[in-house]
């Protein structure tokens, strides 16, 4: 029976060892005790930093995880909170036209902006604006552009501004990940009528005119030839404005023609855009 005494005391032994070891690394731990009392492994400081400095920048997968995860945020969704306010509150609007909602493709409005800011200078802290931004989506769009130092939106909507003033919350709980200080950008939107606004302060500005009524478009054509600064910039979605005479096509498009085509959000056919800079105060 000693052969088997000694395999039974070898594995007492084994088991001893294994368990004093479990309790030796249990104690190496670094352990934070909560107010509640509750201890849980909780990483430093510089741990953090290093784990930000891991995380890959990607504007369109951020954008993504905001925007296209949550079902509330959707097109379709968007739209029927549009249509149902145009039905139930129709003095919301100027006229019913201008309160068609369109979404344009995260990657295709990325291209809009690097284009639309080409040969301007970034180091001076570029504003964006977008005038009847719906839900936020393309101000998020500007903010993690890296393009600019100020992104804001005015909704005329209050259930579309609230959506976007939530969606922006959110924006910026994910950008509070990364610590290189390039991807700082100020963002705000806010709930408004665009002709109530002050122009003269931003170096870009995006409209998703497409379904406008004439008399808004003619409206907003005269308050971008008025108040716009010499210089910036104008990306207007299907509406042409070269009859306003201080602006000119923007250059820096190849051509020259200051149009680029941009992609919708869920639909085949794509948009005009057409990009302009003004170049003149009129006397």
């Amino acid at each position: 029976q000693l052969p088997v005494f000694s395999s039974s005391f070898r594995w007492c032994s084994r088991q001893r060892r294994v368990f004093q070891w479990r309790q030796r690394r249990q104690c190496n731990r670094t352990v934070v005790v909560g107010a509640s009392g509750a201890s849980s492994s909780s990483p430093s400081e510089e741990e953090k930093d290093e784990e930000a400095k891991r995380l890959v920048f990607n504007p369109a997968a951020i954008y993504n995880e905001i925007f296209c995860d949550d079902k509330t945020f959707s097109k379709d969704v968007s739209r029927k909170i549009a249509k149902e306010v145009t039905e139930l509150r129709p003095e919301t609007y100027r006229n019913p036209e201008d309160s068609f909602y369109g979404e344009i493709d995260v990657n295709s409005m990325l291209e809009l902006i690097d284009l639309g800011t080409d040969g301007k200078n970034l180091d001076g802290g570029l504003r964006y604006v977008d005038l009847g931004c719906g839900v936020g989506k393309q101000v998020a769009t500007a903010a993690l552009s890296g393009k600019f130092a100020k992104a804001d939106g005015v909704e005329i909507c209050p259930d579309l501004a609230a959506k976007a003033i939530e969606g922006i919350a959110r924006l910026r709980e994910n950008l509070e990940k990364y610590s290189d200080s390039s991807h700082a950008c100020e963002i705000s939107v806010s709930q408004g009528d665009v002709f109530d606004q002050d122009l003269s302060q931003f170096d870009f500005i995006f409209v998703h005119a497409t379904t406008f009524h004439d008399t808004t478009v003619g409206m907003l054509k005269a308050k971008l030839s008025r108040e716009m600064k010499v210089g910036a910039r104008l990306a207007i979605v299907s509406k042409l404005c070269d009859d306003i005479v201080n602006f000119k096509p923007l250059q820096s498009i190849p051509g020259g023609i200051g149009w680029k085509p941009i992609s919708q959000v869920d639909e085949k056919w794509q948009l005009d855009c057409y990009l302009y800079e003004k170049t003149k105060e009129l006397d």
